[in-house]
C-alpha cells in the first residue's frame, strides 16, 4: 500500500493544502489530523496611527478590519490573498520573514503595526525595530496544542508508511509527542531545517527540506515524496 500523507495543520489549513495537492493532479490518501486549533483571542489595538501593516499569516487578517486603507506587507502569498480578499493593498508579498527583513529598507522612518500569533520566531518585531522601522506588535490569535482523537490516532499509528510534512519547528515537536511508537517508515518533508531540527519522534527513512520556505516550494517538495 502506498504511504498515507499524514497533514497536521490546522483544520482549514490543511483542506487548503489539500486542495492545493489536487489542483496540482496529486491525489494521494491522506490523514487530517490537526496538532494545533487557531483560536483568536482579545487584544486592545494601539490608540495611535501607523504607516502600514505586517502581517506574516492568514489568521491575523481579520484582526486589521480596523486599519483598511493602510498597505499590508505580507509574508506568504495565502496571507497576501486573504488581505486583499479583505480590502487590503498589499505591495509587497515576501516568501519569508527574512526575505521581509531584507526588503524593508524603503520604509524605514516609518512606523509599523505587526499582528501575529503567540507562539512566534525569529523576533520579527524587534528586528524591525533595529532597521529604523518603530513597530509595535499585538498577538491576536493563539495556535493551541490538540490530541489526536482515539480513532485518527489509531489509523494513523496503523499504517506501514507516512510521508509527513513539517510546517514550523513547535509543530513538529508536537507531532512527535503524538507520534511516539510508531513503527511504520517515516519520511519527513520539512519547510526548513529547523522544522526537522525541531523533530524528537521516531526516526525517519528519509528526510526532506523544501528548496525555498515559502508554501510553494513545499508542495513541491510534498509532491517529490509521493508515489
Amino acid at each position: 500500500m502506498n504511504p498515507a500523507l499524514l497533514i497536521t495543520r490546522p483544520e482549514a489549513d490543511g483542506s487548503k493544502l489539500i486542495q492545493e495537492l489536487r489542483a496540482m493532479a496529486l491525489h494521494p490518501r491522506v490523514i487530517l489530523a490537526p496538532v494545533m486549533e487557531i483560536r483568536s483571542v482579545a487584544f486592545e489595538l494601539p490608540d495611535r496611527a501607523f504607516d502600514f501593516l505586517v502581517l506574516t499569516s492568514r489568521h491575523a487578517v481579520a484582526a486589521a478590519q480596523s486599519y483598511q486603507g493602510l498597505p499590508a506587507l505580507c509574508v506568504g502569498e495565502a496571507t497576501a490573498q486573504a488581505a486583499r480578499e479583505a480590502g487590503f493593498e498589499t505591495p509587497s508579498v515576501f516568501a519569508n520573514a527574512e526575505a521581509l527583513l531584507a526588503g524593508v529598507a524603503p520604509y524605514a522612518g516609518q512606523r509599523a503595526l505587526y499582528l501575529h500569533g503567540r507562539h512566534t520566531r525569529g523576533r520579527l518585531a524587534e528586528r524591525l525595530n533595529s532597521a529604523e522601522i518603530a513597530t509595535e506588535d499585538r498577538v491576536v490569535y493563539d495556535q493551541v496544542a490538540c490530541d489526536w482523537p482515539p480513532q485518527i490516532c489509531e489509523e494513523i499509528m496503523a499504517q506501514s508508511a507516512l510521508i509527513l510534512p513539517l510546517y514550523s519547528p513547535r509543530s513538529a515537536r508536537l507531532v512527535a509527542e503524538n507520534l511516539a511508537g510508531f513503527t511504520g517508515k517515516l519520511t519527513l518533508v520539512g519547510l526548513s531545517e529547523a522544522c526537522l531540527e525541531g523533530w524528537t519522534g521516531p526516526v525517519p527513512v528519509t528526510t526532506v527540506v523544501a528548496a525555498r520556505p515559502d508554501g510553494a516550494a513545499m508542495k513541491m517538495a510534498i509532491a517529490s515524496q509521493l508515489p
